[in-house]
């Protein structure tokens, strides 16, 4: 964030220090604990809104943590199985959030190819959209606008995937929810399509 920065040793602590934006200097605030991963962490970053940080480690795992309280929240595990990929390593190589601040939505790459989006408001955890298109360790992903999401590899290839709503979410919508409830914090079920 622009005024705090979270560290993580090779021991897997996590360390929090201020940051005085006008002098550029730090100040340890405060030791969370251990990560909770068993290899070390090879990405950080930050929700938009700076409550929630994700770990992604060697050991294929991503913790999202509460950044207030320093505590964890949601555990992703690698997603095995699959047409893409194939080097069976599911270490983690990159991780963003989506960038707008209504959303908590995750994408977390490995190093088989394969990547995962993960909405922390989803109530199924077990709903996870996978992507298995490039043949190498993704390295970088990002939203472009609300249509577009682009990732690209070790394998030399940039992927350009358009976001969909899917088909079961409208056929939901043309039943009706006549005298149902629908919370609206839960996002309309998304297809990504290359």
């Amino acid at each position: 964030t622009d005024r705090m920065i979270v560290t993580c040793t090779r021991n897997l602590l996590l360390q929090q220090y201020s940051l005085d934006p006008t002098t550029g200097a730090t100040q340890l605030v405060k030791t969370w604990s251990r990560a909770g991963h068993t290899l070390p962490v090879t990405c950080m970053s930050f929700h938009l809104s700076n409550v929630f940080l994700a770990t992604g480690s060697v050991d294929g795992t991503v913790r999202i943590w509460d950044a207030r309280g320093a505590f964890v929240t949601h555990v992703f595990k690698p997603f095995q199985g699959g047409d893409g990929g194939g080097s069976g390593r599911l270490s983690v190589t990159a991780i963003t959030w989506k960038q707008e601040l209504g959303q908590l939505i995750l994408a977390i790459a490995r190093d088989d190819g394969s990547l995962a989006i993960h909405d922390l408001r989803e109530e199924n955890p077990n709903k996870v959209i996978i992507l298995r298109d490039h043949v190498s360790a993704v390295t970088t992903m990002d939203w472009w606008g609300h249509e577009f999401f682009v990732s690209t590899g070790r394998d030399s290839i940039l992927n350009l995937w358009r976001i969909v709503e899917s088909k079961a979410s409208d056929n939901n919508k043309k039943k009706g929810t006549k005298g149902k409830k629908t919370n609206p914090l839960v996002s309309p079920a998304m297809e990504y399509r290359r």
